[in-house]
């Protein structure tokens, strides 16, 4: 749960920080620092990784899935409402 957790919420950051780039509100320059230092450093898809190969080596190729597809669809919401939230705001 804390790996999705942070996911998440770095899914949710790196959204609102793309809308902050494009809209020139944060520099340019600052682009790769942010988004792949901050958030590359924050999300934690080596640790997800490592987990879904546990789960499958415990025999619990469901669970794995599913936790997989949870993943997935939570990060792309956070992603989605960041920029969403972010472009409304501005």
């Amino acid at each position: 749960a804390a790996t999705l957790t942070v996911n998440v919420l770095g899914s949710l950051g790196i959204g609102i920080a793309f809308v902050l780039l494009e809209r020139g509100v944060v520099h340019a320059d600052t682009r790769a620092l942010i988004v792949i230092g901050f958030f590359g450093a924050f999300t934690t898809f080596s640790t997800f990784s490592l987990e879904m190969l546990n789960m499958v080596q415990r025999g619990e190729a469901g669970s794995a899935a599913l936790y997989a597809l949870i993943s997935l669809i939570s990060c792309l919401a956070g992603v989605a409402l960041g920029v969403l939230t972010t472009r409304f705001l501005l």
